[in-house]
């Protein structure tokens, strides 16, 4: 039973966590549209904050957690998975490519970064064109 009530509180840690977040991101966009104002600028550069600032946290959490034992194991699972999976997904990109990098595997860091950047584009455009007709 210990292992089902652990993964029920795992999932409700990463369910909040994901709700903070969330709410973190727009808060974000919020404080620095009231600094610049224009949509046009905010957007990107708060999409750059959010993601700097989600790679760093994630290489930090991740580091400061690896074997302290259970506790922090599912900490870590609640800010990498949950908070950290809503504020940016970019973060888990930015470490997979890192790891890469440190495990000496450079061609692979840089397919993952020209796959990740070619078909999130395409799929954004595609994304556009299809919802711009669908109306």
């Amino acid at each position: 039973m210990a292992g089902s009530s652990e993964r029920w509180l795992t999932l409700g840690l990463i369910a909040v966590a994901g709700g903070a977040g969330a709410l973190s991101r727009y808060g974000f966009t919020l404080a620095l549209g009231r600094l610049h104002g224009a949509e046009a600028t905010v957007r990107p550069l708060a999409t750059l904050g959010v993601n700097a600032t989600g790679c760093l946290a994630f290489g930090f959490f991740w580091a400061a957690a690896a074997g302290r034992g259970d506790a922090w194991s599912i900490g870590r699972v609640a800010v990498l998975t949950g908070f950290l999976g809503a504020f940016t997904t970019f973060s888990t990109f930015g470490f997979e490519v890192a790891s890469l990098l440190r495990a000496g595997r450079p061609a692979a860091a840089l397919a993952v970064v020209a796959a990740q950047n070619a078909i999130g584009i395409a799929m954004a455009w595609a994304g556009i064109w299809l919802g711009t007709r669908a109306i």
